[in-house]
């Protein structure tokens, strides 16, 4: 009890007494909710790890299941692990090793695949039967597996028999594979020769056969913003705020200026010489190969392949409490084929040369139809009228029309209602009239006259724009004939 009730009154008393009573209470409510909060989160703790340990559980009794029934695939679990170690030897600096024999396994392409590889290393010509019989078993991975084996092995000028194969004809959606992605740019990079270049520089025009001039403008409007082009801005700021204005050719001459951006923009990214398709190919990485490779062997034979998929999972789940994303697989979408082209065409990085001039020649077709339709809305046709409205009164200037006549028209009209409002007071009134027909007179010959001259700034814009639009597009196909000497050289 507080020492102050010897002094209070006893209502006073008794109301602190209330109060200290309810504070109590409070701080015991309070301890309460804490203590019921912290007992719900330990039992929400342990649900989720009862819940997490029967998942593992479950997971551990499946991948038991899995594992008996991977057991199975013995023969073709050995012939996965005799190739893997065959391409780790091949990678630069490597020890090389002969590939390990672990025997066939009907329906499976890889054993053949490998041993048709390691044949074609040491040009023994006992590898045409086994790469046949591979082939029949799975023509694009045994074709995909022998080209990038044989760039890892330091010998791609073989690989020219296998590259229609390992990239197959574009699919009707469009998707690029992983591999074929990774073997377009080694393509593209010269590391096959400049045959194999100039096959996949057919391969990209099919790629992009289904892109329309309107999806290419589409994707050169949505990078305005990274490489500004001005023509002046619209209208220019050489007039007073009150002068009149078109708001129609403003519009018009805006559409018309992103047009021409857009056009400038297109004609710049082919601004760039052709690089020589015969140089040599820069120095790469030909280890990158073998993530690839190492994606295709692990797939497994066919019956065998979800079930490894499913193994690794399962291992995942018994010691996390995630689902595992799916493994990378060889043939995962790489992106849309005709936005990884654009994306080639945009590159900017020196050592992109080759890819992006390969990009260039396979859009010329919708990059021509683009450049006509950005020409023809580059270049309207200039104003020839403007209508102006002052007050009460409406006239339409013409550029090729002296004002005067106008100006006479509407100074007779503010003298006429003057006099008219003047007769109708005294004579204070008639000169008080008099005096604002003057000034009135003299402001609308001002803002006539400089509505004429913003007509005829309308039109040197319009003259401007079209000027910049019709050099962008002679040097664009100009620009586009150089790309098509570069990619048809014997034409």
């Amino acid at each position: 009890m507080s020492s102050q009730g010897f002094f209070e009154s006893e209502p006073r008393y008794a109301r602190r007494l209330v109060q200290e009573a309810g504070e109590d209470a409070a701080r015991s409510d309070e301890r309460i909710r804490r203590s019921v909060l912290d007992a719900d989160q330990r039992i929400d703790d342990l649900t989720r790890q009862v819940e997490f340990l029967t998942r593992a559980f479950e997971a551990f009794v499946e991948l038991g299941d899995v594992r008996t029934e991977l057991a199975r695939f013995l023969p073709a679990a050995a012939a996965r692990a005799a190739a893997r170690t065959f391409i780790k030897s091949l990678v630069p600096s490597q020890d090389s090793v002969l590939l390990r024999d672990s025997g066939d396994v009907p329906g499976y392409w890889l054993p053949l695949a490998a041993s048709g590889l390691a044949l074609l290393l040491r040009a023994d010509p006992g590898a045409e039967p086994q790469v046949a019989a591979a082939c029949e078993r799975d023509a694009e991975r045994t074709a995909l597996f022998l080209a990038l084996g044989l760039r890892l092995g330091g010998a791609a000028q073989l690989a020219g028999p296998y590259l229609a194969a390992a990239l197959p004809p574009p699919s009707a959606d469009g998707v690029v594979t992983v591999a074929a992605r990774h073997l377009w740019c080694a393509l593209a990079d010269g590391h096959y020769g400049p045959a194999a270049r100039t096959a996949l520089a057919s391969w990209l025009e099919a790629l992009v056969a289904s892109i329309s001039a309107a999806d290419l403008r589409a994707a050169v409007e949505a990078r305005r913003g990274q490489s500004p082009v001005e023509f002046g801005p619209f209208p220019r700021p050489t007039f007073g705020p009150r002068v009149p204005r078109s708001a129609a050719i403003e519009a018009a001459l805006k559409s018309a200026a992103a047009a021409a951006t857009s056009l400038v923009r297109l004609e710049r990214w082919y601004g760039a010489e052709p690089d020589d398709p015969n140089a040599p190919a820069a120095a790469a990485d030909v280890a990158a190969c073998e993530p690839v490779i190492n994606m295709l062997i692990d797939e497994g034979s066919p019956e065998e392949g979800p079930l490894l998929r499913r193994a690794a999972e399962l291992e995942i789940l018994t010691r996390t409490k995630i689902a595992p994303p799916a493994a990378p697989r060889w043939d995962d979408p790489a992106g849309y084929g005709p936005e990884v082209v654009v994306a080639d065409l945009l590159a900017a990085d020196p050592e992109l040369a080759a890819r992006r001039d390969l990009a260039r020649a396979a859009l010329c077709r919708p990059v021509a139809e683009l450049a006509e339709s950005l020409l023809a809305d580059a270049c309207p046709q200039p104003p020839a009228e403007m209508t102006v409205s002052l007050e009460d009164d409406t006239l339409t200037l013409a550029y090729d029309r002296s004002p005067d006549a106008e100006i006479d028209r509407i100074c007779a009209e503010i003298e006429r209602r003057a006099a008219e409002a003047g007769a109708r007071g005294n004579r204070k009134y008639a000169a008080d009239q008099l005096r604002r027909a003057v000034d009135r007179k003299a402001e609308h010959s001002t803002l006539i006259r400089s509505a004429g001259e913003r007509l005829l700034d309308y039109r040197a814009q319009a003259a401007e724009i079209r000027a910049a639009a019709e050099a962008s597009h002679q040097s664009l196909m100009h620009r586009m004939g150089q790309v098509a000497e570069w990619a048809n050289p014997e034409a």
